[in-house]
C-alpha cells in the first residue's frame, strides 16, 4: 500500500492559505464518533471540514456532529483536495468490536500515505497493537494512542503554523522518497527479478486464405 503522484500529490500550502483547520472523512464507526465528539468540544472555534457517512449497520450521528458534517461520501479527488486545504487531517482506524481478538487493522492502509502526499499535517489515532515503526517511517506525522493525545497534537500544530507547515512538508517528502507505488514495484522487481515494463502489443497475423 502506498500513494500515487498523479492522483494524490498536491503542493503544500502555508497555513495562511488554508480553508480549514481540521479535516476528517470516514464512515462513522463508534470509536470514531467518540473521538470526533471530543475534538469538536475541544476546538469550538476551529474551522472544521467533516465528511461522515454512515451505513445501515450504524446508528445515526449524534446531533453535535450531524450539524457540522457532510453525511454522504465524496469523490476521492475531493477527499484529497479537502486534506490539502486543511491545516490538520485526522486519521482514525476502524474498530470492528464484533470481530473478536483482532478488531482493528495492524498496519495503516493506503489513506495514510495518500494524505501525507496530499500536503497536510496528519494526526493519527492508532491502537497500541499497531506498531510505531509505521508512523516513524513517515516524518512529520503526529501519532497518538488515545483521544487526549489527539487533542494535544492538534493543539500544538494549530498554535504553531510554522511547525504545522514543516510537518506537512516532511510527510510529503517521506512518501515521495519511500512510499510511492512505483517504489514498491521497484522493490518487488529487485527481490523477485520480475519485469513490470509495458509489453509491446503483438503484431496481428493476417488470416490465411
Amino acid at each position: 500500500l502506498a500513494a500515487s503522484r498523479s492522483i494524490h500529490e498536491r503542493p503544500v500550502k502555508i497555513s495562511a492559505e488554508l480553508d480549514y483547520d481540521i479535516f476528517f472523512a470516514g464512515t462513522m464507526w463508534p470509536n470514531r464518533v467518540a473521538t470526533l465528539r471530543h475534538i469538536v468540544a475541544a476546538f469550538p472555534d476551529a474551522r472544521l471540514k467533516l465528511v461522515c457517512p454512515g451505513n445501515e449497520y450504524l446508528p445515526p450521528l449524534p446531533d453535535d456532529i450531524a450539524a457540522l458534517a457532510i453525511q454522504r461520501p465524496v469523490s476521492h479527488e475531493a477527499f484529497i483536495d479537502f486534506a490539502n486545504a486543511s491545516a490538520i487531517t485526522l486519521t482514525m482506524f476502524r474498530d470492528y468490536a464484533s470481530h473478536g481478538d483482532v478488531s482493528q487493522a495492524t498496519a495503516p492502509g493506503p489513506r495514510y500515505y495518500e494524505l501525507a502526499l496530499a500536503g497536510t499535517a496528519q494526526v493519527v489515532e492508532a491502537p497500541e497493537a499497531m506498531e510505531a515503526r509505521y508512523f516513524e517511517d513517515v516524518e512529520g506525522v503526529a501519532l497518538a494512542r488515545n483521544v487526549n493525545g489527539v487533542i494535544d497534537a492538534i493543539a500544538r500544530l494549530l498554535s504553531n503554523p510554522d511547525a504545522r507547515d514543516e510537518a506537512a512538508r516532511q510527510a510529503q517528502s517521506s512518501v515521495l522518497e519511500r512510499h510511492l507505488y512505483e517504489t514498491r514495484l521497484k522493490r518487488i522487481a529487485a527481490v523477485t527479478g520480475g519485469r513490470f515494463g509495458r509489453r509491446a502489443k503483438p503484431c496481428a497475423v493476417p488470416a490465411r486464405r
